[in-house]
């Protein structure tokens, strides 16, 4: 299989219960991050802001992952510590996501140059 050149591909790679909620977290990011363009980076689904990518993520089987988020805010980093390995965020889809939260993780990725 050719690998996606666009978001809707990308998603679209992926079993109906996964779409769902890949599905939510774009919204969840597009509404957190109304300026942002969404693109495809190194095939990974990402958000430019100001030219620069901002939000990279990436799903598989069993989880999706939050690219590049090392150096959170306190409060940010209390919320999402138990998702942390390095400088990825992991969410398993047998768990409940904190979309809300990462909500607020989008605004500050995109709000802080990295």
């Amino acid at each position: 299989m050719a690998a996606a050149s666009t978001v809707e591909q990308y998603i679209g790679g992926f079993p109906p219960e996964v779409r769902v909620l890949l599905l939510r977290l774009r919204e969840t990011i597009r509404q957190a991050v109304p300026n942002g363009v969404e693109t495809m980076v190194n095939g990974m689904p990402t958000v430019m802001v100001e030219g620069r990518p901002a939000i990279q993520w990436t799903a598989s089987k069993k989880r999706f992952d939050i690219h590049d988020t090392a150096g959170l805010p306190s409060a940010l980093e209390r919320e999402l510590g138990e998702y942390r390995d390095g400088d990825v965020l992991q969410f398993a889809y047998r768990k409940e996501v904190p979309f809300e939260v990462l909500g607020d993780l989008a605004k500050h990725l995109a709000a802080t140059p990295r």
